[in-house]
């Protein structure tokens, strides 16, 4: 059975897929979505942020479950640091040509 995809986008979807051993999927959607969605942030539209920061956490997990716990702390104490070390700061399409690579 396939794990339900929590809202995100399917470019984070693929990312997903791709870093995440099949059996951590559903807990990385899980966690993408409850604890770095945008209902945490409602002073911005959040939404055009959203699978931007999405890939970042994924990039800086680097496909590790200890490294998605690393990332979404980081997330938590700011989100822009999150951008920033995950190279997706400066360019808003970074994601999208890290998606490319």
């Amino acid at each position: 059975m396939e794990a339900p995809n929590f809202n995100l986008s399917p470019l984070v979807i693929d990312h997903i897929q791709r870093l995440f051993p099949e059996e951590n999927q559903r807990v990385v959607k899980l966690r993408l979505h409850e604890e770095c969605g945008g209902r945490l942030y409602r002073q911005m539209d959040w939404t055009t942020v959203t699978e931007r920061v999405h890939c970042a956490i994924i990039k800086l997990s680097e496909g590790d479950m200890d490294g998605l716990d690393q990332a979404i702390t980081l997330f938590q104490e700011n989100w822009k640091k999150v951008l920033i070390e995950s190279g997706f700061g400066e360019d808003p399409n970074a994601h999208i040509k890290w998606s490319e690579e």
